[in-house]
């Protein structure tokens, strides 16, 4: 059995998890999602409503530092730096 994979969108910077992580953005008000999502999409505007165009802008990305994140593919281990002490919790 053959399995393909099909892009369904052309754009260069398109991501799947975009949509999730600004759905999740406004949801739990998570400055890192928002970040992480870059912009509203209409995914969000049709699930959430008129609330979501209003809620998004309001939630502050600026001063979220995000964490490092690190994979070991051999291993199946990923870390992520909590703070810049070089501290790392991997899972």
């Amino acid at each position: 059995m053959t399995a393909y994979t099909v892009r369904l969108s052309q754009e260069a910077a398109f991501c799947p998890y975009r949509s999730l992580l600004a759905t999740g953005a406004v949801l739990f008000k998570r400055g890192d999602f928002k970040a992480k999502a870059v912009q509203l999409d209409d995914k969000t505007r049709w699930l959430l409503g008129a609330v979501s165009d209003k809620a998004y802008p309001n939630i502050p990305a600026n001063a979220v530092a995000l964490p490092v994140r690190r994979e070991f593919a051999r291993v199946d281990i990923t870390c992520w730096e909590a703070s810049s002490r070089r501290h790392a919790s991997c899972v």
